[in-house]
């Protein structure tokens, strides 16, 4: 009886593992239809693309900030640039001395952190993507 209860859930552990893996391909593969079709980037177009909920697009962190990041123009200076313009930081201004330019105030660290590392998961993901392509 117990072999037979380790069995339904090692299939369940296995069926609910294909579900996440093909939830991701999906997710990955309509971020990508919707990014070459040149149409807007948004979670509610890459939720449709993909046959995925917009809620499982923002749980992915690095898909989450690929598509906020390319909701707007996707060159790095504009992605960068009202980041740092959040943080009364410009690009031009960054010295080689990172402490010279980050903020004192711990809230608006944390903020700087918190776009920095959107920012991060969103290049993570392209580099991803650049590294699959055959």
């Amino acid at each position: 009886m117990n072999s037979g209860r380790a069995r339904q859930v090692a299939a369940l552990k296995a069926a609910a593992a294909r579900k996440a893996r093909n939830s991701r391909e999906a997710a990955e593969k309509g971020f990508l239809e919707v990014h070459r079709s040149g149409r807007s980037v948004t979670f509610a177009a890459v939720s449709r693309a993909a046959g995925v909920s917009t809620a499982y697009l923002r749980s992915q962190k690095d898909l989450a900030a690929a598509i906020v990041l390319l909701r707007g123009d996707s060159s790095l200076r504009q992605v960068v640039q009202p980041i740092c313009q959040a943080h009364c930081v410009e690009i031009d201004e960054i010295p080689a001395d990172l402490n010279e330019f980050l903020p004192s105030d711990p809230q608006k660290l944390s903020g700087l952190v918190r776009d920095l590392g959107t920012l991060l998961e969103a290049a993570r993901w392209k580099l991803k993507q650049l590294a699959d392509v055959p």
